[in-house]
């Protein structure tokens, strides 16, 4: 048998990244007839770090950050919700939704072993890459999973 190992770098506010989920996971089952088996290991990523922490409106948020009017996001949030209702999932709320820094569920998972750990306390390392923007250093930052000292 076949083990693939599947790294998932997503962030918990992100509507697209339940979407892939699922179809991965459409595909992973549907493969495993073919004698391959899956090691899927999530790492976190933080969409907004620098969001304050009462956050913003979804589409005055997303008009800011991607120059888009307020009409192509709306038309692109009802595509989201389009797309997880073919899957099953309830996304009927993205239009009413917040955009909020998702540091702390970040942490919050990893105090629940919700995000792999080594040993001690898992928690999360934010880094800024040497390749980044000096421009973007928080958009362009990598958080991990790492153990703290217990």
């Amino acid at each position: 048998m076949t083990k693939l190992k599947i790294d998932i770098v997503s962030d918990v506010a992100c509507p697209w990244c339940p979407i892939g989920y699922e179809r991965l996971e459409a595909a992973m089952q549907e493969l495993a007839s073919d004698g391959l088996a899956f090691e899927v290991a999530w790492r976190p990523f933080e969409l907004a770090p620098d969001m304050p922490s009462e956050g913003e409106e979804i589409v005055p948020h997303l008009v800011r950050k991607y120059g888009r009017s307020a009409a192509e996001v709306v038309a692109s949030l009802q595509q989201i919700i389009a797309a997880a209702r073919a899957l099953d999932l309830d996304f009927d709320g993205a239009l009413r939704r917040r955009a909020v820094n998702t540091l702390t569920g970040w942490l919050a998972a990893a105090s629940l072993d919700r995000v792999p750990r080594t040993r001690g306390r898992a928690g999360l390392e934010c880094r800024v890459p040497r390749s980044a923007s000096r421009a973007r250093p928080n958009r362009d930052r990598v958080c991990t999973a790492r153990a703290l000292p217990a």
